[in-house]
């Protein structure tokens, strides 16, 4: 498929008529659309292998014999894997609103719904630069973006690009060129602009050279003129930078290993039964504690915790400590390297030996609450996700010691925590098995 102005039309004339009548197998004959069907297959290993540029070679071809919107709704999937999402919307945008007969295959139904979905998910995701160009109103203006022509019309008014590195270009007779490179990236906000100064009476402008034609055809879809990257004067592909969006939701099981250093009292008294969690619990204990939870929205976390503390006391016995709580988390940039916060709140036991100011050591349990504040960083691994932080738990509590009364309890975390993450998002539904194709193929 070179245009989507073509998909459309070609789909519009076997729409014309039904599916399965004799003249429409007469446009295509028997074997097309057997080699048209085992195009689409091929193409669709080739695609589950992550090998999109062969996929979609695959998928163009087969739609070349065959226009199906099962075909074009693949080759839209592989235009936006290869970071082409204007391009890709624009396909899907066809496909959504492309007329089918009555008589359907059900696959066609299924990928006109499918593509629906997907246009709702892949727009939001489209960047978009403003280009601006001084001095204003300059008579045989010609701007380009990766070498293909932009309308004038569009100077100085947000256009989508695709996520990447794009190089942008002005130029006008009695004047010189202007140029400029932008990044930007999914989701992007707020637009950025670029403002390109045209000097008059610099190295003059030559209107017939260097520059495509733009439109379909010549610059527009096929030549580069929606591309993420671009094409370099040799006529080879520049992929873009740009990295892929996860799952918006996921679940996640981990484990949290923390140094932990106690701090506060352990209880008070008139009686002279008081002394502190440095003195009685030690200075510092080690934590190990298992979590799940979940992140949606892709940036936010909620989870609960169970995490026992062990340590050795002042008199070289041991003490223990337990933490369970539930966790309100914010992370950036949820498919590499950002910022992670989190608050939460729950329960703390501990128990261990206390020394009192005068008399013999006494075991003491207590009980509290915990406010937990926690900062650190999150990076992404595979299916790994990993947070280093830095946690301070606090609170009131009681023991149970006759004489003491309620006081403060802290507890210092150096954590670091690893998650298996299991994506929740929705997945496209594999082809129907060899065995029985004709739903999911193109020539059906």
């Amino acid at each position: 498929m070179t245009r989507v102005l073509s998909f459309v039309a070609a789909l519009s004339i076997v729409a014309a008529v039904p599916l399965v009548a004799p003249s429409a197998r007469a446009q295509v004959s028997d074997a097309d659309r057997n080699a048209a069907r085992d195009l689409y297959n091929e193409g669709w290993s080739l695609q589950q292998a992550g090998r999109y540029n062969e996929a979609l070679d695959r998928y163009q071809r087969s739609i070349a014999v065959f226009p199906a919107p099962t075909t074009a709704f693949r080759v839209a999937q592989c235009k936006e894997a290869l970071g082409k999402l204007v391009e890709a919307a624009e396909d899907l945008r066809a496909i959504t609103h492309a007329a089918l007969p009555p008589n359907a295959p059900q696959a066609f139904v299924t990928a006109q719904r499918d593509a629906a979905t997907e246009l709702a998910s892949v727009e939001p995701r489209i960047p978009k630069v403003t280009i601006n160009v001084n001095p204003p109103g300059v008579q045989g203006l010609v701007v380009t973006i990766d070498g293909a022509t932009m309308p004038n019309a569009l100077v100085g008014v947000p256009r989508p690009v695709d996520p990447g590195t794009h190089t942008i270009t002005a130029g006008a007779p009695g004047y010189g060129t202007a140029q400029q490179r932008v990044e930007v990236h999914e989701r992007q906000t707020p637009i950025p602009e670029v403002t390109l100064t045209l000097q008059a009476g610099a190295t003059t402008y030559n209107p017939n050279g260097g520059y495509s034609t733009g439109g379909y055809g010549n610059g527009g879809y096929t030549s580069g003129g929606y591309q993420a990257g671009g094409y370099n004067p040799y006529g080879q592909w520049i992929p873009p930078r740009r990295r892929p969006e996860g799952p918006r939701t996921a679940l996640l099981l981990g484990v949290d290993v923390a140094a932990v250093v106690p701090t506060g009292s352990f209880g008070t008294s008139g009686s002279g039964n008081d002394g502190d969690l440095n003195h009685d619990l030690g200075s510092v204990g080690v934590g190990v504690g298992g979590e799940v939870g979940l992140r949606f929205a892709r940036f936010v976390y909620i989870g609960a915790v169970v995490q026992p503390s062990f340590f050795t006391d002042s008199n070289n016995k041991s003490a223990f400590a337990m933490s369970v709580a539930g966790i309100l988390g914010f992370m950036t940039n949820p498919e590499g390297l950002g910022f992670y916060g989190e608050i939460g709140g729950g329960i703390r036991y501990f128990e261990g030996e206390k020394n009192a100011t005068s008399g013999s050591p006494q075991s003491a349990n207590a009980t509290g609450e915990d406010v937990i504040l926690g900062i650190g960083l999150q990076f992404k691994a595979g299916s790994f996700r990993f947070i280093p932080k830095f946690e301070v738990e606090f609170g009131p509590h009681d023991d149970n010691l006759i004489g003491d009364i309620g006081s403060f309890h802290a507890f210092i975390n150096l954590a670091l925590s690893g998650y298996w993450e299991l994506p929740l998002g929705v997945q496209h539904a594999p082809p129907p098995p060899p065995e029985t194709p004709a739903p999911a193929s193109p020539a059906e």
